[in-house]
């Protein structure tokens, strides 16, 4: 069997056994009959297992008939069913036990006594059972009945009732509820407090069940519930909390009662009693609430400002004590007419304020009367009308004030004169405030200066002049350059001018006042009065100064501008009238509002006939069309434009006119041009001759047989003929700049270009000779040579030149120069053989020197030693001492001058150091002249010629007769042989010394 034939098996077996108690049975008999057929059915399943019990009892299987005996038919049911069942129970086992198996007669007493006592234990328990549960179902009748008649109560009751569960859930309601929420009682079944209370009373609603389940005995709560339509509903709703057997809360039951109209009642009680004290509160003025006798009982907020938040003024009678001691009297009067009287009054009084100021104010008094009549109280309102009353003053002197600024503006509009309006103003002025000095000071904070103009004074010294800012208080500058209007009531006491009060004092100034006149964010000038004696300065004066400050500078400035105006009319006239150009102001109408005298002449006419008369009638006919075209297109943009056309100036002649014209705006709009004409005839006839002397120079270049090129002032090709665009194949202009890079050899071009920009930065001529890799001729040498070109006034304007080829001139130059080395190594050995003959005849000449000095040498010596060898002989045959002694004397000097002789050669031959001394240069040619002859020869005629009375030097004497020798032999030997022979001198003269500056 599937689960669910089981469980709806048992779920008939559980209605059938539900049933079986509510079975009536009218008699006892009845009741017997059940059990006895219960019974039965117990013995029948008995004998059906017969052979599982064989000679076993088996009574146990009997109890469920004697409990469903019982439970049907009461205590004698079971007792019929017991005793059936005994009876019968034996009978099946006599009957069906086999032979030779019967039961032991223990067993079978004791199985008899257990069924008995048991049987009789489920009898009593099922007749029990059978009794309380027909007492179970009488209280559930009367408890429906109860309960029905409660439903009653409940559905007829005027207040709703809920019950709730443990979550807050509804399990029953009664309409009126359900009417209160909005729903009919079964839509309202079902769901939780949270679905129909209001999102803001949802969390203190749980709040209370919380408290109420924790044990609270239970609560109020004022809350909101929210109907599906969107309408929100007030309820007053009691809680307590439903307790099971255990004590435990197992839900919650509510009465609630629908306030939805006492709270709006109450809301707009409240919301008018705040809208009262709203409107009372925020009124500008001072309300208040009294009672018969005058006492305050409200005061709104601007009573409190004005009283002060702790002032005994708020409370009872204490009001009085704020008014003013001359007006108490009146007041009070007033109060006790109106109280008397019951009717409303109003009155104006000075009032003390919480800061002791005195405030007038206008007071509004309005009685409250009840229902019947009676005084209630008052109801006043007060308005601070200081202000008016000041407004009313300040009135009266702003009409004075008015009068004097329309009177002294109307005295300054036809003043043009700066000086005459400062004077006008400062006069005014002085007069009407009573002070002692009025004037302007012009401000330089750049230079930190201030220019004080022309001042009027009243028994006082003037100011006029320049001073420093720290003079006349430098503070007060920085205050009047914030926009502050400066008062100093004395200038010994204000911190600000205390050092500068010497200055104020030698002005005889006390106390000033200045007005500061700013333009652009910057302190232009100010406007100042002064008095000789400490002044308190009031307001009224204050806006005085500064608002003759603000008109009277702007009459200033206005004159200033109208006179710079006119003087920049007269400059621009001037100049425009000087200027060599025609120039003209057109209106908004295009006709000519100005023109200068260039214009004039060249119509040859009157200024206005000029003026007036129409240009257009002096253009060309072949260019009318086309410049009012181009006219009117230019002025309808608004933007500067240009034309140029043919006019007929006042000889009849044409010129070409260039015109340039600049719209005059006022604000965004065009009101006028100003147009400025060239004669650029000559210009354009330069023009056509500078075209044309082009066009010969190309053709000439073009028909050159060279390559001409010519640079800018960059150093770039601008122009080339056509042999050169042919030769480097140029086919465009940007080929042109660096087409003769890409043919020059590459070993050339860091020298071309070199000598190029050396000559390029000097402006020199250049030339240079270089290499190029033609394409189709092959190699070729290229001559350049260039020329620095510049315009009429001598600026640079970069070089012309022109390249040939000289490729045949230079290979005719190689040739001629590989002849021309060959003739030089030819000439040149020629030239080295004459030279070694040459020098193998000067060897010659110097070996033939050499043996004459030798031969002479010797001889010198020869005769020197034939001295010596004679004398010695003769001193040693000789007994003559003085004899002896002379010869020994001639044998010394002979020695030594062999002596000096051998140093002559040593000297010579150099081989002998330098020993200067002071000798006498004559003598000393003297000595060596025997010697210098032999080394000249006999051939040549050779003289002497002597300094007289000596020559002392300080000098080697060997040296210098080597060195003499030197010469003279280097001096025969250069001239060589000469017919009719050879002249040498060697001379003395007198030295010559220049004397420099040592540094």
């Amino acid at each position: 069997m599937s689960r669910a034939a089981v469980g709806k098996a048992l779920s008939g077996v559980d209605a059938f056994l539900m049933r079986l108690p509510r079975l009536t049975q009218k008699s006892t008999l009845g009741a017997v009959l059940i059990g006895v057929v219960c019974a039965v059915i117990g013995l029948a399943v008995r004998a059906a297992a017969a052979r599982y019990y064989a000679e076993i009892s088996g009574f146990i299987i009997l109890l469920p008939a004697v409990i469903l005996a019982a439970v049907s038919a009461g205590r004698a049911g079971g007792w019929a069913a017991l005793a059936t069942c005994l009876a019968g129970g034996w009978a099946v086992v006599v009957l069906t036990t086999p032979e030779g198996r019967a039961m032991p007669p223990n067993l079978g007493r004791i199985a008899t006594t257990n069924f008995f006592l048991v049987g009789l234990f489920c009898t009593e328990t099922g007749a029990w059972l059978r009794r309380s549960l027909h007492r179970l179902e009488d209280s559930l009748s009367e408890l429906t009945r109860s309960r029905s008649e409660l439903q009653a109560l409940v559905d007829q009751s005027a207040a709703g009732i809920v019950r709730l569960d443990r979550e807050g859930r509804i399990t029953a309601i009664n309409g009126r509820y359900a009417e209160l929420l909005g729903l009919s009682p079964e839509e309202a079944v079902g769901r939780t407090t949270l679905d129909v209370s209001h999102p803001e009373d949802a969390e203190s609603t749980l709040a209370a069940l919380k408290a109420i389940a924790q044990g609270r005995s239970g609560d109020q709560l004022v809350k909101r519930y929210v109907h599906p339509d969107g309408r929100v509903v007030w309820a007053l709703v009691s809680v307590r909390a439903l307790l099971g057997p255990d004590g435990a809360p197992i839900g919650y039951i509510a009465g609630g009662v629908d306030i939805t109209a006492s709270r709006e009642a109450e809301a707009a009680v409240r919301e008018s009693e705040s809208r009262f004290r709203l409107l009372a509160d925020i009124a500008p003025a001072p309300i208040w609430l009294t009672d018969a006798r005058g006492g305050i009982e409200f005061a709104n907020a601007a009573l409190v400002d004005f009283c002060g938040p702790d002032s005994a003024a708020l409370a009872g009678q204490g009001w009085r004590k704020l008014v003013h001691p001359d007006d108490a009297d009146r007041v009070m009067a007033g109060q006790i007419q109106a109280r008397d009287d019951g009717a409303a009054h109003a009155f104006e009084a000075r009032f003390r304020r919480h800061d002791d100021a005195w405030r007038w104010m206008r007071v509004v008094v309005k009685p409250r009367l009840d229902d019947a009549g009676g005084l209630l109280g008052f109801a006043g309102m007060a308005f601070d009308v200081t202000e008016t009353r000041e407004a009313l003053d300040a009135a009266a002197r702003q009409q004075r004030r008015q009068a004097f600024l329309l009177a002294l503006v109307d005295r300054l509009r036809d003043m043009t004169d700066p000086l005459v309006i400062m004077t006008e103003v400062e006069r005014a002025l002085g007069d009407l405030m009573e002070v002692h000095r009025v004037g302007y000071g012009e401000v330089d904070e750049d230079a930190g200066v201030v220019s004080m103009t022309q001042d009027w004074t009243d028994g006082v010294v003037s100011a006029h002049g320049r001073f420093s800012l720290r003079d006349l208080g430098a503070p007060l500058i920085a205050d009047l350059a914030a926009g502050e209007t400066v008062r100093v009531e004395d200038v010994r006491d204000d911190p600000r001018t205390t050092q500068a009060a010497p200055a104020f004092e030698a002005l005889q100034t006390r106390a000033l006042m200045r007005a500061p006149l700013i333009r652009n964010g910057r302190l232009r000038a100010f406007l100042y009065v002064h008095s000789a004696q400490p002044r308190l300065w009031t307001d009224a004066e204050a806006a005085l100064l500064e608002e003759v400050a603000a008109r009277t500078w702007a009459e200033i400035e206005r004159a200033r501008a109208e006179a710079e105006t006119r003087e920049s009319e007269a400059r621009f006239r001037a100049v425009a009238d000087t200027a060599p150009v025609l120039i003209w102001v057109t209106a908004k109408d295009r006709s000519r509002a100005f023109v200068n005298q260039a214009y004039v002449d060249f119509y040859g006419s009157t200024y206005e006939a000029a003026r007036t008369a129409d240009w257009r009638a002096c253009l060309h006919p072949d260019d009318q069309q086309r410049i009012l075209e181009e006219s009117l297109a230019g002025e309808a943009t608004g933007e500067p434009f240009s034309m140029e056309a043919r006019y007929r100036r006042h000889d009849g002649t044409w010129r070409w006119l260039k015109s340039f014209s600049r719209p005059r705006t006022s604000g965004s709009e065009v009101v006028g041009f100003v147009g400025v004409a060239f004669d650029v005839t000559d210009m354009r006839d330069a023009r056509m001759r500078l075209e044309e002397s082009e066009s010969r120079f190309r053709t000439v270049a073009d028909s050159a047989p060279v390559l001409v090129w010519m640079s800018d002032d960059a150093a770039q090709l601008v122009f080339a003929n056509r042999l050169y665009r042919t030769f480097f194949g140029v086919r465009s202009e940007r080929q042109l700049r660096d087409s003769w890079r890409r043919l020059i050899h590459p070993d050339d071009e860091t020298v071309f270009t070199g000598a190029f920009m050396r000559a390029f930065e000097a402006r020199d001529r250049f030339e240079a000779l270089s290499r190029v890799n033609h394409p189709t001729l092959g190699q070729r040498w290229l001559r350049t040579e260039g020329v620095p070109r510049f315009d009429a006034e001598g600026a640079f304007q970069g070089y012309v030149g022109a390249s040939l080829d000289v490729t045949e001139a230079k290979r005719a130059e190689d040739d001629l120069k590989r002849i021309n080395e060959l003739l030089e190594d030819r000439v040149g050995e020629a030239l080295a053989e004459k030279a070694q003959a040459e020098a193998q005849l000067l060897h010659a000449q110097r070996l033939e020197a050499v043996g004459r000095l030798t031969g002479g040498v010797a001889h010198d010596f020869n005769n020197l030693l034939t001295v010596v060898i004679g004398a010695l002989d003769i001193i040693l045959r000789s007994e003559d001492p003085a004899k002896r002694k002379k010869l020994g004397e001639a044998a010394l000097s002979a020695a030594r001058r062999g002596e000096s002789l051998t140093h002559q050669l040593l000297a010579f031959s150099r081989r002998q150091p330098l020993r200067p001394e002071a000798v006498d240069l004559n003598a000393l040619i003297r000595e060596g002249e025997p010697l210098m002859r032999r080394a000249v020869g006999e051939a040549v005629d050779f003289q002497v010629r002597l300094k007289r009375g000596g020559a002392r030097v300080n000098v080697d004497p060997a040296q210098f007769e080597a060195a003499l020798l030197n010469l003279i032999v280097n001096a025969r030997d250069a001239l060589g042989r000469c017919h009719g022979g050879s002249r040498r001198r060697a001379a003395t003269s007198g030295p010559r010394f220049h004397t420099d500056p040592v540094m």
